[in-house]
């Protein structure tokens, strides 16, 4: 998962263990890839890389969110990886860049827009529509 601090430096997040690591600033200039607004840290993209490969194993991974570095083969790229390999996974993208992600998404995903009066609940439409699914193959 990721989130911005009050500083809009975008933190990475194990869910799993709990563990951090920055992954892009606004103002701290890294060595690795850019955005027009991030620089983002090699060290935090390797981190949120490994906790991907770590979660990969689980009944459903959530990757908040997959962007423009990923399309450019560049961030987190195993998330693209495992979605390839068409493991469940819950990935954010965000709406100007769907797209660009849909051909490159198993043949059907379940899309789910994201709004102010929507978020609270979503989490639950979306494991039913998951369980659903699970129960129409099974």
């Amino acid at each position: 998962m990721t989130y911005k601090t009050v500083d809009n430096d975008i933190i990475v997040e194990d869910i799993k263990t709990g563990d951090r690591e920055t992954l892009a600033s606004s103002s701290t200039v890294y060595e690795g890839p850019r955005t027009p607004r991030y620089s983002f840290s090699p060290k935090g993209i390797d981190f949120g890389n490994r906790a991907i490969e770590r979660g990969a194993g689980a009944e459903l991974l959530v990757i908040d969110e997959i962007g423009q570095l990923e399309l450019r083969q560049e961030g987190l790229t195993r998330a693209l990886d495992l979605v390839r390999a068409e493991r469940p996974c819950v990935l954010v993208i965000r709406r100007e860049l769907l797209d660009a992600y849909l051909p490159l998404l198993p043949a059907e995903p379940l899309v789910f827009e994201t709004t102010a009066s929507n978020r609270d609940r979503l989490p639950e439409e979306i494991a039913s529509a998951l369980l659903r699914g699970n129960n129409a193959q099974g």
